[in-house]
């Protein structure tokens, strides 16, 4: 009886979430007390809709453009799976987020650090002087996931940035830069 009470329970709260309307106040503690408030919605109701990679054209002083994340092969041609853009699960949450308006200041450090990593990589005609963040984004509906086309990507430029020479001795970077 417990076990069954439990399971009613449960199937109750993921309901409530899954609707989102809120529990009841007066079944709220047994949540609590049992550590089962939680919301199960990773993918629910719908799976992710957005699909997204990135690029960095960046301008070096001899004129070329080329792409400065690291993990690009100066195609700015999306990857084949997503994996091969990010090399862990990390990279491609920071990239979600910088996509995020409400991490919109994370967009000149992540700048900053990519023209601090280009520079000291390369000799001096081929630094950096000028890097755009795009964010290549199109949405995913029932229809592309049923073998029609999708749909084509839509640059989204994040930020813009001018690598000058306080970027070179920036402390707060040099701490991310092997």
């Amino acid at each position: 009886v417990f076990v069954l009470t439990i399971l009613a329970f449960v199937t109750y709260w993921n309901h409530c979430s899954h609707v989102e309307q809120p529990v009841n106040p007066s079944v709220l503690w047994v949540g609590e007390l049992l550590r089962i408030d939680q919301w199960w919605g990773m993918f629910s109701p719908n799976v992710p809709s957005l699909d997204q990679w990135f690029m960095v054209p960046a301008l070096n002083r001899k004129g070329e453009l080329v792409d400065a994340w690291p993990l690009n092969d100066n195609s700015f041609l999306p990857k084949a799976f997503p994996t091969e853009q990010f090399t862990y699960e990390r990279w491609l949450k920071y990239m979600t987020n910088i996509s995020d308006e409400e991490f919109a200041d994370l967009r000149e450090l992540f700048a900053r650090y990519l023209c601090m990593k280009w520079n000291r990589a390369h000799s001096t005609s081929n630094r950096i002087v000028l890097l755009d963040i795009v964010a290549n984004e199109r949405v995913l509906n029932d229809f592309s996931l049923r073998g029609t086309p999708h749909p084509p990507y839509q640059p989204y430029p994040l930020y813009s940035f001018l690598c000058d020479a306080s970027v070179d001795n920036d402390p707060f970077i040099n701490q991310y830069i092997q």
